[in-house]
């Protein structure tokens, strides 16, 4: 998957999110300027959008239909094992049965019809 590099994060002053590029864990420019951002709120672009076209990052939370298993996920994004995963918790993905085998939730398995950001504070 060809994804542009790019971040999020929550300006330290209260003025929502920035989005452009780390410069460092605390700050984010737009190419314009440089921005403070908390670092527990900095997360990168994971190519994907939702069904409604919003840009989905890590750290950020999902509702996510699996078409297979015909249930519905709702997690946090993470990046973990070489991929962007919707974990259940802080630290673990969600995992499935398929197959036979216990296999991770890679978020590229979804379509954009199957994700939808949940704003969470």
């Amino acid at each position: 998957m060809n994804r542009k590099i790019k971040f999020r994060g929550k300006r330290i002053d209260g003025s929502g999110w920035v989005y452009g590029y780390l410069i460092s864990i605390r700050s984010i420019s737009n190419g314009i300027e440089h921005f403070e951002v908390d670092p527990e709120t900095v997360g990168q672009f994971t190519g994907l959008i939702d069904k409604y076209g919003k840009e989905i990052y890590g750290g950020g939370y999902i509702k996510a239909y699996h078409q297979e298993f015909e249930r519905f996920y709702v997690g946090k994004v993470i990046f973990k094992n070489g991929t962007f995963q919707i974990s259940d918790d802080e630290e673990n993905p969600i995992r499935y049965w398929k197959d036979g085998i216990h296999d991770w939730h890679s978020m590229e398995q979804y379509t954009s019809m199957d994700l939808e950001i949940i704003e969470k504070d």
